[in-house]
């Protein structure tokens, strides 16, 4: 998946089938609880300003990790 950082944005936020009941949150109360396992790992990095690419291989049902979350810091994404 690809992870991209605004802080500006305009429209409403809509619930599809993959995301059903998306909603805003302030960076101080982001509820890690929720999110999907390994989240908790890389996406403080991410809101804190580094790129990087993440490795996380999930067991069956993505009801668990299987080794680490890996994050490699880069300084740009090359383009597709």
């Amino acid at each position: 998946m690809h992870v991209y950082i605004t802080s500006v944005w305009s429209g409403e936020i809509i619930s599809t089938d993959e995301m059903k009941y998306p909603a805003w949150y302030d960076q101080r109360s982001i509820p890690f609880e929720r999110l999907m396992l390994g989240d908790k790992e890389w996406l403080p990095r991410v809101l804190s300003g580094e790129k990087g690419i993440v490795r996380a291989e999930f067991g069956p049902h993505q009801q668990s990790l299987v080794g680490e979350v890996r994050f490699e810091p880069v300084d740009s994404f090359e383009e597709e």
